[in-house]
């Protein structure tokens, strides 16, 4: 089932477990509700259910927080797998994801930041990349 666009006369909310409840029996009027994707990543469970029933009621929104999309690392298979996953499901209104730079190589190595044009911004070494960043 294709999501329903949202009504753009009305505000969407965050769902979250601990207002599924009223949310679901009350079924106030909402443009949409947004949801933390990774909370609906398993195959089937409470969680996913309740998840169908919004869906069932308003346009969803899922947002991701841990894909990570500054990663010195790349994407993450999983994660993506997952994702599309659920998107396939839950045919949301809009996907969207946290820009962090979450994940780092805990390899030695040298390591580039370039600029838009492609030049070294900086260049630097790490034993342990990962580690390096947590030091701050």
């Amino acid at each position: 089932m294709q999501s329903a666009p949202p009504d753009m006369a009305l505000a969407g909310i965050g769902l979250r477990q601990p207002h599924y409840k009223d949310v679901l029996e009350r079924k106030p009027a909402l443009g949409f509700v947004e949801v933390h994707s990774e909370n609906f990543f398993a195959d089937g469970g409470a969680a996913l259910a309740v998840l169908d029933a919004a869906r069932a009621l308003y346009p969803v929104s899922l947002h991701g927080v841990g894909l990570a999309l500054g990663s010195a690392v790349g994407l993450d298979a999983w994660h993506l797998d997952h994702l599309a996953r659920l998107a396939q499901r839950v045919q949301p209104v809009r996907i969207s994801d946290h820009a962090s730079f979450a994940r780092a190589p805990a390899i030695a190595g040298v390591y580039t930041l370039f600029d838009e044009q492609g030049r070294a911004l900086y260049v630097g070494k790490a034993v342990n990349l990962r580690r390096r960043l947590r030091a701050g």
